[in-house]
């Protein structure tokens, strides 16, 4: 679900929102944003994921080298 909610995200605010640490802990998970949402703005991320889940996109789990996710990610904007 991490992973939808960070594409529901960058939908509605843009890709360029840069992403933090998204660890799974014990009742779940979170991830951290380099911006500060508004409770106003739970409701459309909500919808926006629900929508997300239903077009059944696609997820897969692809291992590669650390220096190459180095360069997939700084290529999008993100350290």
């Amino acid at each position: 679900l991490e992973h939808v909610m960070v594409l529901a995200v960058q939908r509605l605010y843009g890709s360029d929102i840069r992403l933090g640490v998204g660890p799974v802990i014990d009742n779940g998970f979170y991830q951290d944003f380099d911006h500060s949402f508004s409770q106003d703005v739970f409701a459309a991320i909500e919808r926006e994921i629900d929508k997300i889940i239903r077009e059944n996109l696609p997820f897969r789990y692809e291992s590669v080298p650390i220096a190459e996710a180095i360069d997939f990610f700084q290529s999008r904007g993100q350290e």
